[in-house]
């Protein structure tokens, strides 16, 4: 089952994340729209990459050391593209 991201906002407390995703008994797409908290409060611009790395290895931690290498890797273009 496919999942397409998209970071559309964020503060200095988290990020809005649109997910859109087609279960496999079903041909019709589901969207959702969540909130990420950060794990503390960014002070500055310069430390959202690294507060997203660690809340990414902290959800990792917690779902057995579960590995998505491609798709953080689009996640952090994605980072890039937010903060550019």
């Amino acid at each position: 089952m496919p999942i397409q991201h998209l970071i559309t906002s964020g503060d200095s407390f988290g990020m809005y994340v649109k997910l859109l995703r087609t279960p496999r008994a079903s041909d019709q797409p589901q969207q959702f729209k969540i909130r990420l908290p950060f794990p503390r409060k960014i002070e500055e611009r310069k430390y959202v990459k690294d507060v997203i790395v660690e809340s990414t290895h902290a959800a990792s931690a917690e779902v057995g050391g579960y590995s998505c290498r491609g798709k953080v890797r689009s996640l952090r273009d994605e980072v890039n593209w937010f903060l550019s």
